[in-house]
């Protein structure tokens, strides 16, 4: 007897523990109407290029509520697209363009809204976004641009870091080819090695854009070395000759007296590695240069290498 009532008792309690836990159960997913939503600021102030991210706080954390979104909401505006910032409906993510002609809506209105049952959405709270100029237009340009051969096909072109860019834009023969953020260098792979390429360049800024586009340089995809191991033999003229310049096809041959004041004779051109000078008078003593050409296949002369050491002979 006294069995069956522990047995009663014990069945008894389960019960009501079970019945216990399934009211808290029902009672912690009962949900509460919307009292409150509050973005995480409410006053910003935006460069053109800058972004923000809004973030809503729904109060209290079980409240009920069909949908959330973020919207601009100036009460007068042609449309977005004339807002100076947009949100993204769903993210609240701000991102600031600056003010254009048509981008002429500032300061911006960003409100996050509510929708509840069948009321419709509902304003909840708002940010307030003034995209603000540069205190200066940007009128930065690059220093010292230059071009110079690096070997078949290449091209190096340097210049002077220039203060705020945040990269390069780079342009051949008036085409953006590149964008680098080297500060100070770029090197062409693709340049013509028979015919000149001309480069500009243009500094770039994250939050305020391009900068101004320089003077153009030009450069051939092609080295001439330096002409070397000259020699000049007094014979019944002068008697010169070189070894081979890479990247040459034909020779200049310049050459001048001692006499004081005495300008440089008509240059000689040749396509072979000795050539004679029969013009000199006896008894002067000649100096002599050379250095090599490159002409293209349209017989165009668009490259040329470094001087040679002078030798000098007496005739």
């Amino acid at each position: 007897m006294k069995l069956l009532r522990s047995m009663r008792f014990i069945f008894l309690t389960v019960i009501f523990s079970v019945l216990s836990f399934c009211n808290s159960v029902s009672a912690s997913e009962e949900t509460a109407p919307v009292e409150s939503v509050i973005l995480n600021a409410h006053s910003l102030e935006l460069k053109a290029g800058e972004t923000f991210q809004l973030t809503a706080v729904v109060s209290p954390e079980n409240a009920e509520y069909e949908d959330l979104f973020y919207q601009v909401s100036n009460s007068e505006y042609d449309g977005p697209a004339a807002t100076v910032a947009e949100v993204d409906p769903n993210t609240g993510l701000i991102t600031a363009y600056g003010e254009t002609e048509k981008r002429n809506v500032n300061p911006v209105e960003v409100s996050v809204y509510v929708t509840i049952g069948d009321s419709g959405p509902v304003k909840m709270d708002s940010c307030i976004v003034t995209v603000i100029e540069p205190t200066e237009p940007w009128y930065a340009s690059v220093k010292d641009f230059k071009a110079s051969p690096a070997g078949m096909n290449r091209v190096s072109l340097s210049w002077s870091p220039t203060q705020g860019a945040d990269g390069y834009i780079i342009l051949k023969n008036g085409v953006q080819i590149a964008y680098t953020t080297n500060q100070g260098s770029y090197m062409d792979e693709n340049a013509n090695s028979n015919a000149f390429d001309f480069y500009w360049i243009i500094p770039y800024s994250l939050t305020t854009g391009k900068g101004v586009l320089s003077r153009y340089v030009w450069a051939i995809g092609r080295v001439i070395d330096t002409v070397t191991d000259v020699e000049a033999v007094s014979l019944d003229g002068i008697r010169l000759s070189w070894t081979a310049a890479e990247g040459a096809n034909e020779y200049v041959v310049l050459s001048k007296t001692n006499t004081p004041n005495a300008s440089f004779n008509e240059p000689i051109r040749t396509v072979d590695l000795t050539v004679m000078d029969d013009q000199p008078e006896k008894g002067h003593v000649m100096f002599y240069w050379v250095y090599g050409l490159y002409r293209n296949p349209e017989g165009r002369i668009i490259a040329s290498g470094g001087l040679s050491s002078y030798v000098w002979v007496i005739r």
